[in-house]
């Protein structure tokens, strides 16, 4: 078995010949736990296998099952997926059948799911029957089809098309909803069998180059209210909203102080990331390049929240979270620094994790344990 030694040696030279120098360094990736509702962090990478840790891992959107809120899992790439059932104290790493593992789910049944790229370099969606031990392919996403139009830029994406969000609706726990790196979303059911096309966003830079990747789907949140209601943020980081399979661009004023003229919002901020309020079905709460903003009445108008950065400051990655048991407490990662609002977002307090270099890509609040909170760092690559 391979090990993953949690320090890197390094080796330096001197004078009269080489000399070996010991100073082992900590790998600063992976997840962080917090069991002070946010208040601080540290590392919390250990697997049950002595001496591996998954702090280099390339680790994907924090999941929780949905019969158990201790159960937490990842996609972790090249290393397949990892699973913690003691809320992220320690972690087991489950191989799987793909190259690449981008995004996984646990259906209620103990199936489980994993999206990625196989060793064709083809998308694919395999499942498990026996917790990891043996995987069968459920779907392949067919090679796109190259329709016949006028193309200004030849060209198109590298990567291949492959699904990279998945999400077990809360409302019905055998129906699972894809999204893809093109912007298609699908619906999945009979335990992950039978695959349909939803709808697919629309793209600004197809009919221009062929390429579909600026509607690729990044985010993807179910609402656990409204039946057939998803939101989605796409990779040129606009919000979508899906009702029934109809898709609604929501742009969000850059100036939330001056009325747009005729309702028409012409300068629209990035979005960066989406979370619901729980008990406000028309509630959310979004990231976006300018700050953070609250929408009360589904995306008609829009209230920014007044964090305690610079507010020329724009940023480029942001995520947020609002506990599922009180609607109070929000949490929002912007570089490195954790915001924490006990009162709605009148008062924040922050802290740090990890050094700088590495950047927070999740967070997420235990639904039954509101002051434990996961957080996935990554290091930022230029």
């Amino acid at each position: 078995n391979i090990v993953l030694l949690p320090s890197i040696v390094f080796f330096s030279l001197a004078l009269g010949g080489c000399s070996r120098s010991e100073e082992p360094v900590q790998i600063s990736g992976g997840t962080y736990l917090s069991t002070s509702a946010g208040a601080s962090f540290e590392q919390s990478v250990a697997t049950s296998v002595a001496g591996e840790t998954i702090a280099q891992f390339d680790l994907g959107k924090i999941h929780r099952a949905l019969t158990d809120a201790n159960t937490v899992f990842m996609a972790a790439g090249a290393n397949g997926m990892v699973i913690s059932e003691d809320d992220a104290v320690t972690w087991k790493v489950i191989p799987v059948s793909l190259s690449t593992t981008i995004d996984v789910a646990l259906l209620k049944s103990g199936i489980l799911l994993a999206a990625g790229i196989d060793s064709d370099g083809q998308g694919n969606v395999v499942r498990s029957l026996d917790g990891g031990k043996s995987w069968q392919n459920v779907f392949t996403l067919p090679l796109p089809v190259q329709k016949k139009r006028l193309q200004i830029i030849s060209g198109g994406s590298a990567l291949p098309t492959s699904i990279v969000a998945l999400e077990v609706d809360p409302s019905d726990e055998d129906l699972l909803w894809a999204g893809t790196n093109d912007g298609t979303l699908f619906s999945a059911s009979s335990a992950g069998q039978v695959w349909k096309i939803v709808t697919e966003l629309n793209s600004s830079s197809q009919i221009i180059t062929g390429d579909r990747s600026d509607a690729g789907i990044v985010r993807m949140e179910v609402s656990s209210t409204k039946s057939g209601e998803i939101y989605i943020v796409t990779q040129k980081k606009k919000l979508v909203r899906i009702t029934d399979g109809k898709a609604e661009v929501l742009k969000v004023p850059e100036s939330l102080s001056t009325p747009s003229p005729y309702g028409v919002v012409l300068d629209d901020r990035n979005i960066l990331d989406v979370s619901f309020i729980p008990g406000f079905p028309d509630a959310l709460l979004l990231g976006s390049d300018k700050g953070a903003v609250i929408t009360k009445d589904g995306g008609k108008t829009f209230e920014a929240l007044r964090l305690p950065f610079d507010a020329s400051k724009v940023v480029s990655q942001m995520v947020v979270a609002v506990s599922p048991t009180n609607a109070n407490r929000i949490l929002i990662a912007a570089d490195g620094l954790v915001y924490r609002s006990e009162d709605g977002g009148t008062a924040w307090h922050t802290t740090s994790i990890g050094p700088v270099g590495y950047a927070i890509t999740d967070v997420s609040i235990n639904p039954k344990n509101a002051s434990r909170v996961l957080a996935v760092l990554k290091a930022i690559v230029n």
